[in-house]
């Protein structure tokens, strides 16, 4: 259902894909994860769109978040 920006975890990778599979692990989800999005919305599809220090919502199906109310 989404969470508060407060109950942020910090999650690292290499590429799109790694970043994914320890937010499944760090996060304890029920379903992998398989999408990142930027806090604005866009979806991160590239390891080249990642940046250091970025902060980023993980989902296991697809919601936009709302930047505003720091959750879906």
């Amino acid at each position: 259902m989404g969470e508060k920006l407060e109950m942020s975890q910090y999650v690292w990778g290499e590429n799109v894909r790694q970043v994914l599979d320890n937010s499944t692990t760090r996060l304890g989800l029920q379903k992998p994860a398989k999408f990142l999005f930027t806090i604005d919305g866009k979806l991160v599809r590239r390891s080249k769109h990642l940046m250091t220090d970025s902060d980023l919502s993980v989902q296991s199906v697809v919601h936009v978040l709302d930047a505003d109310k720091g959750k879906r």
